[in-house]
């Protein structure tokens, strides 16, 4: 008991941390800033801009749709994370981890650049961690930098030299990729216009559908910009006595790999909800086809109690006002 009081102390702290940060980073007057701080929704809206170099965006927009990043010459950022329409392919990749190989879905790309902690076993802490590591990981690029750079040298070279004055180098390739990444902002969903003010953006069932969200527990995880993305948590915290059925869920051990500690056996980052209605299959495994399947496990395993189906309704008309928009990206 003690020790649940404890991370849901460390829980709360980190959030209030979170949501303080991302308050001041808030467009608009200053009055304006205010009053989201000091409105207690556990939820954020996302920026509705961001301020970006127009000419590194355009190179990282280019490079992520260019094949030369690859050892094969034929894969892309973007055969796996497709623009449009949501940054995620809705499938299952492989990936190598110390025990095994184990398929996990593909993240979501709009609005990563909110996110704290990369990968579902959160092995990065940022974007160029990311990026680095990607180039040269055999499930993903599986190429080494100094050839990459060669194969991209006749198109890039001169171009990254007009705005460093230098040669380009690896660190040029993943700042401009990274400013891509932070241009897939997807703002003003629905219920970001109704935390801003608008009433009238949410229907009275969705917002009941919200009260509920907040009343059974999910937004202990599911807070700030991303609703989500920041905290790790354990994969079926509450399990059936006896009971098998999740038994091949916990083969993959998540978190383990990247810290070797068995406190952290099947911990994974918890997903942003932000977009979910658009990018089935759900969690880490991609096990859950549909929202409603994905909202009924969730609230029985790791918050350990029963929806009835209006209820699992409610939350699906939610959770479909975090859809945001974005204009696409085409290749």
């Amino acid at each position: 008991m003690f020790g649940w009081l404890t991370r849901a102390a460390a829980l709360g702290l980190a959030t209030l941390w979170v949501l303080t940060a991302q308050a001041a980073d808030e467009p608009g007057s200053p009055l304006e800033r205010a009053a989201l701080l000091l409105n207690s929704e556990p939820i954020r809206p996302v920026p509705l801009r961001r301020d970006l170099d127009p000419e590194l965006l355009e190179l990282g927009r280019q490079l992520f749709f260019d094949a030369r990043l690859s050892g094969d010459g034929e894969t892309h950022c973007g055969s796996c994370h497709q623009l449009p329409p949501i940054g995620e392919d809705q499938r299952l990749t492989d990936v190598s981890a110390v025990m095994g190989k184990y398929q996990r879905s593909v993240p979501l790309l709009y609005n990563v650049s909110e996110y704290y902690w990369f990968n579902w076993d959160g092995r990065f802490s940022s974007l160029e961690q990311l990026l680095n590591a990607a180039i040269t990981d055999p499930d993903k690029m599986n190429t080494e930098w100094s050839q990459a750079l060669t194969r991209l040298a006749p198109d890039y070279d001169a171009r990254f030299r007009q705005l460093n004055e230098r040669p380009m180098a690896k660190t040029d390739v993943v700042q401009a990729l990274v400013t891509f990444l932070h241009s897939l902002n997807a703002p003003n969903a629905r219920f970001d216009r109704y935390l801003r003010g608008d009433q009238n953006a949410l229907t009275e069932r969705e917002r009941r559908g919200y009260r509920l969200f907040k009343d059974v527990g999910c937004a202990t995880c599911h807070n700030g910009r991303s609703v989500g993305a920041n905290f790790f948590e354990q994969f079926y915290v509450y399990r059936h006595e006896g009971g098998q059925e999740g038994e091949p869920r916990l083969q993959d051990l998540g978190r383990y790999y990247v810290t070797g500690e068995g406190e952290d056996n099947n911990l994974f980052r918890v997903p942003s909800l932000r977009n979910v209605a658009l990018t089935a299959p759900y969690f880490h495994d991609g096990s859950s086809d549909t929202l409603d399947h994905a909202i009924e496990e969730m609230a029985e395993h790791q918050l350990g109690v029963e929806l009835d189906r209006n209820e699992i309704d409610l939350l699906v008309d939610f959770l479909a006002t975090l859809t945001g928009t974005h204009p696409g990206v085409e290749p």
